[in-house]
Parts: C-alpha cells; sequence; structure tokens
C-alpha cells in the first residue's frame, strides 16, 4: 500500500489526476489519495484538503485579492505533506502554486520532496529558468 499527495489546482489537472489515480489504482488497489483536487479525483477517493475552486482565480487584480487565501492554502498544503509524509507526491499543472508548496516542503522536509514528480506542465516545457525553478529531485513525466 502507499500514500499519494496529488495536487491539482485546475480542472484540466483534475480530469488528468483522476486518471492517473485509477492507473495507479489497478497497480496497487490499497493506495491512498490525500492533497487537492477536485471532483474528478474524488470520485476516485481523493480525500482533498480544499475544494479546488479556493485556487480558481485568474487576472492580476482577482490574484491580488484574493492573495491571503492563496498563501493561506500553500501554508496548509506544505503542512499537509511535512505532518504526514507520502510515498509520493504528484503535482499535475498549477506550476505557481505547486512551486510555492515545493519551495516550503524542500525546506521543512527535503526527504519528501525527493519523491516529487511535476506532470503536464505544458507552461514550463521550453522554459529552462521555470523548470530549474522546481528544483532537483523533481521530474517531469
Amino acid at each position: 500500500m502507499s500514500d499519494y499527495f496529488l495536487i491539482a489546482a485546475e480542472i484540466s489537472g483534475d480530469h488528468l489526476g483522476g486518471s492517473l489515480m485509477q492507473a495507479l489504482k489497478r497497480k496497487d488497489p490499497e493506495a491512498r489519495f490525500f492533497g487537492v483536487g477536485g471532483p474528478a479525483m474524488k470520485a476516485e477517493g481523493l480525500d482533498s484538503l480544499f475544494p479546488i475552486s479556493d485556487l480558481a482565480v485568474m487576472g492580476f487584480s482577482n490574484v491580488i485579492r484574493n492573495l491571503s487565501r492563496i498563501r493561506a492554502r500553500i501554508r496548509e498544503t506544505a503542512e499537509a505533506i511535512v505532518r504526514n509524509p507520502p510515498d509520493a507526491i504528484v503535482m499535475i499543472d498549477s506550476y505557481g502554486f505547486s512551486a510555492q508548496v515545493g519551495k516550503r516542503v524542500r525546506k521543512l522536509l527535503p526527504r519528501a520532496w525527493r519523491s516529487a514528480e511535476h506532470v503536464c506542465r505544458p507552461s514550463v516545457d521550453g522554459a529552462p529558468a521555470r523548470i530549474a525553478a522546481l528544483g532537483s529531485g523533481t521530474g517531469a513525466a
């Protein structure tokens, strides 16, 4: 049995995460899933920390207006990983959110970060500075 901490803060990532969870359950029927996700991932058994709608902000002014809530969700997510280190961390889409969570986790619990993978990051592909910002120990699937 493995514990997976998944992060999908966008609907597109939620759909990909649901499919990933189906595949992981075929390999490990006892797998447990925690993290951040939406309805597709919840349907596959994710115990989500909060609704992904909390992170659904677009445009500079909306981000500024919601910055304290977003920062609180970053802290909450990182603290959940540190409090109960999973066997693997899987970040799907949501580069900005995931990078901030990763930064905190790397600082507080470097060994957990070694088990991290960031999948489906189209805005990062081909952008060396963004890829480097994710840090060592993070692969891309």
